[in-house]
């Protein structure tokens, strides 16, 4: 069971970035506001989950594994039930980032949580399955977010995302015990933090391989908030079919994950990013080509994002290993 509630805890961050994705169009008609401002609910999130991860991990370290989830369990599910009813556009960002700062421990002490009680060929294991809940979830959440929202709005979203918290909450408190002894626990706090990250940021080849990930991820998430209002507003996808080809471009890149992840026992993995990054370049330069000199066209559009969405599962694993 205690698998299970690590999944989840995994999972939900993607499903709360991904889910609603196909209602961004009709958040900025009821709001009456601009494509930016909604697209900064999504900006709000990524800021909080990456805040998150630097306090809420080195809590961790110090206080145990138990207390600092809880506490981020409740606060992600009292943001999801908020963002229900949210009045504005500015609380809504607000509450979203509360949502991806809570969300961090589920990201951070799942993780944790495993390599305190697992080694070697075990650990091995249940990392592979954080790994694989984390690569479904983004293929998941656009179709289910496309089908509430064509059904039942955008504001069902954040109730099914407050249904997935309440069950991450009753997981954590019935069958998550502390998995960090007190004899193991180490001091935490910000000077800690800024020892640790001179040592890596001194690494040049850490830090050329850091930053490549965060352009690349920055390229990702220009992608994921742009295309709603690209395959929607202008080339006209209804939200169902919106969230059915996000989730085909997903598994266009958890094919290619695959792929390298085979090719890597063969090919040099710095041969394999640098093929990737390539490709990436390549592939966004004739997009931009595409939609500057004939206007968006469907489907030469969509097969190129298919293709930079291809190209990022050459990049990520291989940049991160």
């Amino acid at each position: 069971m205690l698998i299970a509630v690590l999944a989840l805890l995994s999972a939900v961050t993607p499903l709360s970035i991904d889910m609603y994705l196909s209602a961004f169009p009709e958040m900025a008609a009821e709001f009456g506001t601009s494509a930016s401002m909604i697209q900064l609910t999504l900006t709000a999130l990524l800021i909080g989950l990456a805040v998150g991860q630097l306090v809420i991990g080195p809590l961790s370290d110090r206080y145990g594994r138990r207390i600092p989830l809880l506490v981020g369990s409740l606060v992600c599910l009292v943001a999801s039930l908020l963002c229900i009813v949210s009045p504005t556009e500015p609380v809504l960002i607000a509450l979203r980032f509360a949502q991806g700062f809570g969300g961090a421990a589920g990201v951070v002490i799942s993780r944790a949580i495993v390599a305190d009680r697992a080694t070697g060929a075990a650990a091995a294991r249940l990392f592979g399955v954080l790994m694989v809940i984390g690569a479904l979830a983004p293929v998941i959440a656009p179709v289910l977010g496309g089908f509430i929202v064509a059904d039942l709005g955008w504001r069902a979203v954040f109730a099914a995302l407050a249904v997935l918290n309440a069950l991450m909450l009753l997981g954590v408190v019935f069958f998550t015990p502390e998995s960090l002894p007190r004899d193991r626990r180490r001091p935490g706090g910000l000077a800690a933090l800024r020892s640790s990250a001179r040592t890596v940021l001194s690494n040049r080849r850490y830090l050329g391989y850091t930053l490549a990930l965060a352009f690349v991820f920055t390229a990702l998430f220009s992608y994921i908030s742009a295309s709603p209002f690209v395959l929607q507003n202008i080339v006209g996808l209804s939200p169902r079919v919106y969230s059915l080809t996000f989730g085909g471009c997903a598994v266009v890149m958890a094919v290619m994950s695959a792929l390298s992840a085979r090719l890597v026992t063969r090919v040099e993995p710095r041969t394999l990013l640098a093929a990737g990054v390539a490709a990436m370049v390549v592939v966004t330069g004739l997009l931009l080509i595409t939609v500057t000199a004939g206007g968006v066209a469907p489907v030469p559009t969509i097969a190129l994002m298919a293709c930079f969405m291809a190209s990022m599962g050459f990049i990520v694993a291989t940049a991160m290993a």
